[in-house]
């Protein structure tokens, strides 16, 4: 088997870089914007320590975020049913961290650079290249004796 770069998943992060990684996917999917640390926040204090989170404990404003996070891929909802007697049902609605979809967002985003920063480096490089052209012709025009 060739060497493969190690990748660790999702799943077997601590909090804080399960965090760390939910940040850098929300950071690329919500560009120019500054709400991710907020969805952090409320991440944090809706799973704390767990990796699901009871549909019941959260409000309806809320909810509404973690239905834009389930677009996005970032948590889903399951939903548990026990049977009880008389042949009723009880069901239970669950968010999850969607461990599989942050490894696959985060490796695709890892992969691909920062616009800036190719830009950035494009125009560094023309820079560069023209004062060496500029030195070139200074070398060049001494060698000849123009001055």
């Amino acid at each position: 088997m060739p060497n493969q770069p190690f990748f660790t998943t999702f799943d077997s992060l601590g909090v804080k870089e399960k965090l760390k990684r939910i940040s850098f996917v929300l950071d690329h999917a919500y560009k120019n914007s500054n709400a991710h640390a907020d969805i952090i926040a409320l991440l944090q204090s809706c799973f704390g320590y767990e990796t699901e989170c009871p549909d019941q404990h959260i409000e309806n404003d809320i909810r509404g975020i973690f239905y834009e996070l389930e677009d996005i891929g970032i948590i889903k909802i399951s939903t548990y049913s026990e049977s009880l007697p008389l042949y009723k049902e009880w069901r239970v609605n669950v968010w999850q961290y969607n461990g599989t979809m942050i490894d696959h967002l985060y490796k695709r985003y890892e992969k691909v650079p920062d616009p800036s920063m190719i830009e950035s480096a494009y125009y560094n490089e023309i820079y560069r290249k023209a004062w060496e052209d500029i030195e070139e012709n200074k070398i060049r025009n001494k060698q000849e004796g123009k001055n």
